[in-house]
């Protein structure tokens, strides 16, 4: 088999057979090792099928060599024909033997080398996993303190919004009985509301609390992140099906306040035009009344007169 031999289909599977008589044809041709490329070239294969392949070949020609070189000098040089003939004849014995010996040495290292291979990655793998098991505590921390903050906030808010209501309510609460009932229930609301707001906040601190021991507990029990993955999702949900409820409940106790404060005003603007039409009719009353007066006066002087000349034409 020389350079000229036709190459086969490449990616074709081969043989230990096919590769060893190709690098004997090549070794014999030009008195040279072939290299992994150049029996690719001529018989196809994968680099991962001959390379260990042809360590072989070179492992067993070196042995070969090896073997015939170590034959005591007086047996290969005298004339004791019986001698040489019979250290011949073991010759394919010892070099299978340690053939063999060197396969299963090379197997044995092969099998270390993978183990320490996949030891390694492992260890890669679990400080990766680990370290995006803290950032991705670290993100929940961050994420549950913004809630608070926004939680806080919206209370703030609300607490100033009932201390305007209650200023409204004391200074309208003689002429707007009704309101205070609708005040009281405001105020009921918004406890309701201040009482989920704080069973949030001991529930987001409890949530705290289990991550941070989860995050000390993680590069002791990387067999379980997979479920304390798991826990984390669930909880983030409970986090945020609440966080969405408190926002509704913020949302509907703002828009009974704007609700209030229209009521208010409308109130307010019934009692000044009451108050003005008040005005009005009292003045008219007055009017009427000095009218009366004037005419009662008036009737009171025509009947004296009358009276009077009655007197006068009877005497």
């Amino acid at each position: 088999m020389g350079d000229t031999t036709e190459t086969k289909e490449r990616g074709a599977a081969i043989t230990e057979q096919q590769v060893f008589a190709t690098c004997d044809s090549y070794f014999e041709q030009h008195k040279k090792e072939p290299s992994q490329q150049k029996i690719k070239e001529l018989i196809g294969g994968s680099a991962s099928t001959i390379g260990p392949l042809l360590r072989k070949w070179k492992e067993q020609r070196a042995n070969e060599a090896q073997a015939t070189l170590s034959m005591p000098d007086h047996i290969r040089d005298s004339g004791l024909t019986i001698s040489a003939t019979w250290w011949q004849s073991i010759q394919p014995t010892i070099n299978d033997a340690i053939s063999t010996a060197q396969e299963q040495a090379d197997k044995k290292v092969r099998i270390a080398e993978q183990k320490v291979v996949d030891a390694i990655t492992n260890q890669t793998w679990l400080e990766q996993e680990n370290e995006r098991l803290e950032t991705d505590a670290e993100n929940t921390l961050v994420a549950h303190k913004q809630q608070l903050d926004d939680l806080q906030v919206e209370l703030e808010k609300s607490q100033l919004e009932i201390k305007r209501a209650d200023a409204c309510a004391v200074t309208e609460k003689e002429k707007f009985a009704n309101i205070t009932g609708e005040r009281d229930v405001l105020k009921v609301q918004i406890s309701q509301h201040n009482e989920d707001i704080k069973s949030v906040r001991e529930s987001c601190k409890e949530q705290l609390e289990h991550a941070s021991t989860e995050q000390k507990r993680l590069s002791v029990e990387l067999s379980e992140l997979k479920n304390k993955n798991s826990d984390l999702d669930k909880e983030n949900k409970t986090s945020a099906s609440l966080l969405s409820d408190l926002r509704a409940a913020s949302a509907k106790v703002e828009g009974e306040l704007a609700s209030n404060k229209q009521q208010i005003a409308t109130l307010n603007a019934d009692i000044k035009a009451e108050r003005t039409t008040h005005k009005k009719e009292l003045a008219l009353a007055l009017n009427g009344k000095a009218k009366a007066e004037a005419q009662r006066e008036l009737w009171q002087t025509t009947s004296n007169s009358v009276a009077d000349k009655e007197k006068s034409g009877g005497e």
